[in-house]
């Protein structure tokens, strides 16, 4: 039987979930690609990848994907993910360039059904 492919983020935040199949006992057992979050979202959705670690606003779009139960990257409280920084007052900001390694803290800006950043202006 083949090897299960997962897409993983690269971050500090998926070591938890990752660091026996890179240093323990599920070692070599999974083909493991390291990614951004939209790598992860993108091998899912194109089947390059059987498992991955996708931004939350991904689960919405890729057709025919499945939550792990108990299985997240996820606070109570506020992560600070997002930051927008500007040489001008906010009042005055008419474009904004996006990473776009993030789907999720792009939606957030960007996305008319999404917007939450921005929904005032």
């Amino acid at each position: 039987m083949p090897d299960l492919r997962l897409s993983v983020v690269q971050y500090l935040n998926t070591v938890p979930l990752i660091w026996g199949m890179l240093h323990g006992e599920q070692r070599g057992k999974f083909e493991l690609q390291l990614t951004v979050p939209s790598g992860c979202a993108e091998a899912i959705s194109c089947h390059q990848a059987d498992v991955g670690i996708v931004p939350s606003i991904e689960y919405q779009r890729i057709d025919g994907v499945q939550i792990i139960p108990g299985m997240s990257i996820a606070s109570k409280r506020e992560v600070r993910s997002v930051l927008l920084l500007s040489k001008m007052p906010i009042a005055k900001v008419q474009t904004v360039a996006l990473d776009e390694s993030s789907r999720t803290s792009a939606a957030l800006v960007r996305h008319p059904d999404e917007q939450v950043l921005f929904a005032r202006r």
